[in-house]
């Protein structure tokens, strides 16, 4: 079943990708605008055009830019806040506008790493809000999650592959691709309108990253923000480093432009 939507993690076809019916965003976070108060709906300026909020308090969430690191040249932070820190409070970021999936294949792909596992919950894909709780088994969510206060999906080590359909939770955990605290890991999701797979690629050892792939079936038929929520365990500041963001869709035919 994989095999599905193998396409959706290549590249666009050299002819397709500057054509009506292939679609490519790229951010590498190197002209990022940084905002200290992502509070209600805060356009943040990037390669991309993005929109942060503020959910569970009031401690000023905010998008900062971090100093590049060798093979990670533009780096930002997305962070709870430090105002008035405290557990539940959230940081959104998502593009400003929906995406519904179809018989098309949406992906989209991070890099990223995690300075606190212990006390981070982070959520990326495709929620209803950008200021939704992380795995609060919310109506309609398409998303990798990181949640080191569910035991179930075995804590601050493993990310899981969620979806939710109108409140019907689905979950499989990446068992093999061990998340370490502040090292680089790629997250990926593709999506239609019948099942999504996901990609966990970790640095491993030495000689060759640990990669995993799992899916999950499903008819997602809601329209949601694609994105990341980053959420604190405990009454302290927690965040997110992202390095790159890409987001692709290639519509089959000429024909789905026109609703054919």
């Amino acid at each position: 079943m994989v095999a599905k939507l193998g396409s959706a993690f290549s590249v666009l076809p050299f002819d397709k990708a500057d054509t009506l019916v292939g679609t490519s965003l790229t951010d590498e976070f190197l002209n990022t605008i940084a905002n200290a108060d992502l509070d209600g709906a805060v356009t943040v300026t990037s390669e991309i055009t993005w929109v942060g909020d503020e959910g569970g308090g009031d401690s000023a969430p905010a998008v900062a830019n971090v100093t590049g690191v060798a093979n990670h040249p533009g780096i930002i932070s997305l962070a709870t806040g430090a105002t008035t820190p405290a557990d539940g409070d959230i940081a959104g970021l998502t593009l400003a506008n929906t995406v519904l999936a179809d018989d098309n294949d949406f992906y989209m792909g991070t890099i990223i790493r995690i300075p606190d596992v212990s006390d981070t919950k982070v959520s990326f894909g495709l929620t209803a809000t950008r200021t939704e709780a992380v795995n609060s088994s919310a109506a309609n969510v398409v998303a990798l999650v990181f949640d080191p206060e569910d035991a179930a999906n075995v804590g601050d080590a493993m990310f899981f592959l969620q979806l939710n359909i109108g409140g019907t939770d689905q979950e499989v955990v990446f068992d093999q691709a061990l998340v370490v605290e502040n090292e680089w890991l790629i997250l990926e999701l593709a999506v239609n309108d019948t099942r999504v797979v996901a990609r966990v690629t970790v640095d491993g050892d030495t000689t060759q990253p640990t990669t995993q792939v799992k899916e999950l079936a499903g008819a997602m038929a809601t329209a949601l923000l694609p994105g990341y929520l980053v959420e604190a365990v405990g009454a302290a500041e927690e965040l997110i480093n992202v390095d790159k963001f890409v987001a692709r869709y290639l519509r089959k035919s000429m024909n789905s432009l026109l609703g054919a």
